[in-house]
């Protein structure tokens, strides 16, 4: 089984992919999980979201895949339940919301793209052998980041009061509903609102086609990445 996680497309893509290069192996007791990287560490509230799935039965064989845009640090340590091999896979840049921190340029894009492939090919032959392995870039200062950066980014800016909607720009066409992992965005008289749910995934805000919704307080302006939207 293949449970994927979410938000911008990247993770959705990733596992796609991946499907492909597992489909002549028996994963009736194998559980992979694809998830994106949210601040070095697992998304707000995705706990509560796996955990029907590792309820489901006694999984022989659990690997995780994550998706970052540069690095993972510590991430696979705030996995909340038993794992046998995690991965990291870097993939288009999503997060907007600080200053210095920008979408890819469409080379970039391209190039963390086109580097798939070989990546996938190599943890489908490690979860084939089901190995216990943790393959994850970590980049720099990754326990300053997963251990001290992230709670501050979970406590202070994955909030919904820092998701903006350009009303003259939204039509109201649903989309940002649809991609929302969460199930926490909803139309009410004509406007979009975002309930307490929110873990700022960005899902809203990439794959809004009229550029309706920004990232505050310092992501308004700033582009939508190109590739691998759901």
């Amino acid at each position: 089984m293949l449970a994927v996680y979410s938000g911008t497309g990247n993770s959705q893509f990733v596992a796609r992919l991946l499907e492909e290069e597992l489909c002549s192996v028996n994963q009736d007791d194998v559980l992979g999980v694809v998830f994106p990287v949210h601040a070095w560490g697992v998304p707000k509230g995705f706990e509560e979201w796996l955990a029907p799935i590792y309820g489901q039965r006694r999984w022989t064989y659990v690997y995780l895949v994550m998706t970052c845009g540069s690095e993972a640090g510590y991430c696979e340590r705030t996995f909340p339940f038993p794992f046998h091999a995690a991965f990291s896979v870097v993939m288009p840049n999503t997060y907007v919301g600080l200053p210095f921190f920008y979408t890819d340029g469409r080379r970039l894009e391209q190039r963390k793209v086109d580097a798939l492939a070989p990546r996938l090919r190599e943890i489908a032959s490690t979860v084939q052998r089901w190995e216990d392995k943790i393959d994850v870039k970590r980049g720099i200062a990754p326990w300053l980041m997963t251990y001290r950066i992230r709670p501050f980014f979970a406590r202070h800016l994955a909030l919904p009061k820092h998701i903006h909607i350009e009303n003259d720009l939204c039509t109201g066409c649903g989309r940002c509903i649809d991609v929302c992992p969460q199930h926490n965005i909803s139309l009410q008289g004509g406007i979009i609102q975002h309930a307490d749910a929110c873990n700022l995934c960005l899902g809203c805000y990439h794959n809004c086609p009229h550029h309706a919704i920004w990232v505050g307080p310092y992501g308004k302006g700033k582009g939508q990445k190109s590739l691998c939207k759901k």
